[in-house]
């Protein structure tokens, strides 16, 4: 009897940390953006030749030393929400 109710309490729980992250989010780009004169960070860069470029996306390690999150941040499944 207590499975459907923990196992509720565990998406509710992904659910609060999903939306705590977005609200993190939404604090950092603003941030980010004040102390560059108005820019987002950028999308994603590239390095290397065009042939052998080397593409990472990085405007979560920019807002990582605002947000103070991991390198990766961790949502719970969209299905879920």
């Amino acid at each position: 009897m207590l499975l459907p109710a923990l196992a509720g309490a565990k998406i509710k729980a992904q659910r609060v940390s999903c939306m705590n992250q977005m609200r993190q989010l939404g604090f950092g780009f603003p941030m980010f953006s004040s102390d560059h004169n108005g820019t987002l960070p950028p999308a994603g860069w590239a390095s290397g030749s065009d042939t052998a470029a080397s593409f990472q996306i990085s405007w979560d390690s920019y807002l990582n030393q605002y947000i103070g999150a991991t390198p990766l941040l961790r949502f719970a499944s969209w299905g879920s929400i």
